[in-house]
């Protein structure tokens, strides 16, 4: 893959930063792919979002 995007495509890759795995390994800006192909938030994510949440209804009550 590394050979073909930087010598076809003629993009610079990072191989610190990238990888070739399975869609349901990967995660990108908060998203991973589940078994149906849909876009899903990771669990950190959700987390975060919950929290937030919660935060809201204590300081609007």
């Amino acid at each position: 893959m590394v050979r073909y995007c930087e010598g076809r495509l003629k993009l610079v890759v990072n191989r610190a930063k990238s990888k070739c795995t399975q869609l349901k390994f990967c995660e990108f800006l908060s998203y991973g792919v589940d078994r149906k192909g849909r876009l899903v938030w990771t669990l950190k994510a959700l987390h975060r979002f919950k929290q937030r949440v919660r935060e809201d209804k204590r300081s609007a009550g």
